[in-house]
């Protein structure tokens, strides 16, 4: 697990790159199957608090996503779409928001933007509150 440390909106990995962007926090999961738009990047889950809200360009902080595997499948989608966020920050580790983003590295790696695919990394219980 990458390590990372935040200073306001910026996060930088272990890896020493620095993201600086917009943040978006909720205590909630988010579905991307049927709660984020591949196309456009704004959650339109009517009942989640970040609805109407982007993830393009963002650091996304959730405590997890939620649903089915087609999840990896949208996130494969907003990659592709150059639509994802920056980051992902997760307070559990969720392997089917992974699932996207390894297979858009791995397949579609020379056809993504530098950025497209996000760091996705999870902190545990006591940073994520933070």
């Amino acid at each position: 697990m990458p390590s990372f440390f935040t200073n306001n909106n910026n996060i930088m990995s272990s890896s020493e790159e620095i993201i600086t962007c917009n943040a978006l926090y909720s205590t909630v999961g988010i579905s991307f199957w049927g709660g984020i738009d591949p196309v456009t990047g704004k959650v339109i889950d009517q009942n989640h608090e970040l609805h109407g809200e982007c993830i393009t360009d963002k650091i996304l902080c959730i405590p997890s996503g939620r649903g089915s595997c087609t999840g990896s499948q949208v996130m494969l989608e907003l990659i592709l779409n150059d639509k994802g966020p920056r980051a992902i920050i997760l307070r559990s580790a969720d392997s089917i928001l992974c699932t996207g983003a390894i297979v858009a590295e791995e397949f579609f790696g020379d056809e993504c933007s530098a950025t497209a695919v996000p760091i996705i990394c999870a902190v545990g219980e006591d940073q994520f509150a933070k």
